[in-house]
């Protein structure tokens, strides 16, 4: 009687916490953040009255840290999505939770919890290409690389970050020049050498690639 009485219990407090766990979720495609990714809220009890659908909350029940800029919008009396403000940063990691106090329509303090974490991808960079070409058994006394990120940066601000080093660990800084100069051919970067066949950055929509045959017809 007992071992029944104790097994009543503890399947009672199981299914509570899984009852509680899905009075709220939090959907998320991937833990992988795009630049413009949204967050979708649904609660398993009405949280707004019907005629705050499609309007804005005046406070998100969505908190990000590091804060987020954005707005949460009802799309039904029991959920709502929340779209950033702004483009989101690389190279960041969201801790996601339900804000402190809130209740539902009725009043009633909503007792679940979420805990979760997103990120955006790190600042990386996309392909490297040797200008002149590169000869293993050749190598040039004056290398010169074309580099390609997935952010756009400025060339003085990477000085201090790329250098050259041989073999035995010695180092002489390089110099660095500004590529990308559509009028410079010898600095522009072949989209067929980036890892994902693109020169587009973080949160730029990658333009159509030009196949051989359409070129050579445009030259015709």
């Amino acid at each position: 009687m007992l071992r029944s009485f104790w097994f009543a219990l503890v399947f009672s407090i199981v299914t509570n916490v899984v009852a509680e766990e899905r009075a709220v979720q939090l959907l998320l495609p991937s833990r992988r953040l795009e630049a413009t990714s949204t967050f979708e809220l649904r609660f398993a009890t009405e949280m707004v009255p019907a005629h705050q659908v499609g309007k804005p909350a005046p406070v998100s029940p969505l908190v990000f840290a590091p804060p987020m800029e954005g707005q949460f919008v009802w799309l039904s009396t029991r959920s709502g999505t929340f779209a950033p403000k702004a483009i989101l940063p690389l190279g960041t990691k969201y801790q996601i939770s339900l804000r402190a106090g809130l209740k539902d329509a009725a009043g009633r303090a909503v007792t679940a919890s979420i805990k979760e974490t997103a990120e955006t991808p790190p600042m990386r960079v996309k392909g490297v290409s040797p200008l002149g070409g590169a000869d293993p058994e050749d190598a040039p006394a004056v290398p010169r690389f074309l580099i390609l990120f997935n952010a756009n940066v400025k060339a003085e601000a990477c000085v201090k970050f790329i250098r050259f080093t041989n073999a035995s660990g010695a180092k002489i800084d390089a110099h660095v020049e500004q590529a990308g100069d559509p009028k410079n051919r010898d600095h522009s970067f072949s989209v067929y050498q980036s890892d994902d066949h693109s020169l587009a950055v973080w949160a730029e929509k990658a333009p159509p690639v030009a196949s051989e045959t359409s070129e050579l017809e445009d030259e015709a």
